[in-house]
């Protein structure tokens, strides 16, 4: 058996190197991309699959007795929603839901599903709202879609919110992927403002009558002459 060269050898450990090197960039590259993932990596991307749901106003005060209306919109950037399903959540025992408004809703859509008062518990009700685009040869030209306008009575003077449950809502684009839905909720506080009212507060008159009596001074003054009035 002929022993190795020395060139032989050298050849060997220089591709037992490399295979080593080989390995750890691997391994390397595992770890980046358990710890980075792809839709962290590639975020700029990441904004034509968002849709936001913004508020005519994010605060609205009311209170016990008031009717508030809370209208909704739907903001997207590149992509075009073409079937939008919201649940919207309240507290039955600060709020009644009295009814839905979608005369406004933009009218590229249709609503699938009227508003309605769903199922809940005594701290929690839910109300569902559907639409979907009416044809793709006419798509939305304002990049904020108007929906139906909420309307509710508030039941007492305390604060609460209205807001989308994202696990029970969902989004598609016309390409037929699903949107990720950001929101905020919106806030009912109460009404502490005091009605003041507009008449004039009017003060007490009050009157004299009869001539005035000479007050006797002090002793050791003397008395203090009257003074006529000039005629």
């Amino acid at each position: 058996m002929q022993t190795p060269t020395t060139f032989e050898q050298n050849k060997l450990k220089f591709m037992g190197l490399q295979i080593f090197l080989a390995m750890l960039l691997v391994a390397g590259a595992t770890i980046y991309v358990n710890k980075n993932p792809v839709s962290t990596i590639f975020k700029a991307g990441n904004q034509e699959k968002e849709v936001t749901l913004t508020y005519a106003s994010e605060v609205i005060s009311g209170a016990a007795g008031d009717t508030i209306s809370i209208t909704p919109f739907i903001g997207f950037t590149q992509k075009v929603p073409g079937y939008i399903s919201l649940t919207f959540s309240y507290d039955p025992q600060k709020l009644t839901f009295l009814s839905a408004d979608d005369s406004h809703t933009d009218q590229s859509y249709e609503v699938l599903i009227p508003p309605e008062d769903a199922e809940g518990t005594d701290n929690l009700r839910e109300i569902l709202i559907t639409y979907a685009i009416k044809d793709l040869d006419t798509l939305p030209q304002n990049p904020s879609l108007e929906i139906s306008t909420l309307t509710f009575t508030v039941i007492n003077d305390m604060q609460t919110q209205v807001s989308v449950n994202n696990q029970k809502s969902q989004v598609v684009f016309i390409d037929e992927s699903e949107a990720e839905i950001k929101s905020n909720p919106i806030s009912i506080n109460p009404n502490t403002s005091i009605t003041q009212s507009s008449e004039p507060t009017v003060l007490p008159t009050i009157q004299i009558s009869g001539e005035a009596e000479p007050i006797d001074p002090p002793p050791g003054l003397d008395p203090i002459e009257p003074i006529e009035p000039e005629m």
